[in-house]
Parts: C-alpha cells; structure tokens; sequence
C-alpha cells in the first residue's frame, strides 16, 4: 500500500467538537486518511463511501503486518525486487 499523501494526524478533540471538525477538514484535504487522537480514523474518497471504508482496511491491514513484523524483531523477509518483477511481468 502506498500513501503518497502520508497519513494526517489531529489531536484529540472532544467527539463532535468544532475542533474536531475543523482539524479534520484541514487534515483531510492533505491525506486520505486522518488518525484522531485518543479516538478513531476517518478517510475520504471522490468516489464513494465505500472506497473511503476499503482505504482504511487496507491501511489498517498493512499497520497490522508491520506490526507483527516489528513484534518479530523484523524478520519479516517480504518480496524481492526480482519476485515483484516476476508477479508485475506475470510470469
């Protein structure tokens, strides 16, 4: 998964707040994903809710592999450049 737009941050705000509305507009016009402090994430998409949803599990799913991968002293080998060559050719 690539984030070229990095992940934003905002600070925890009470739920609802108009704090927490107007960090996390500012934020979500930066990245497509937004982490709340103390609290939860919220994604956009310009194509629908459900892509917004899909973005936030496949984030989700790579913080949970790094995760195991650090939990495991990092060893954790992955993909070659040659194996991702080959899956990229099809081969």
């Amino acid at each position: 998964m690539q984030l070229p737009q990095g992940v934003g941050f905002v600070p925890f705000h009470v739920p609802g707040s108009p704090e927490q509305g107007r960090d996390t507009l500012d934020a979500l016009r930066r990245h497509r994903l937004v982490i709340w402090g103390k609290h939860g994430v919220m994604s956009r998409s310009e194509t629908s809710v459900k892509r917004a949803s899909d973005f936030i599990e496949y984030v989700e799913t790579g913080a949970h592999y790094e995760y195991m991968n650090l939990a495991n002293q990092e060893r954790g080998e992955g993909l070659t450049d040659e194996e991702i060559r080959a899956i990229c050719a099809g081969v």
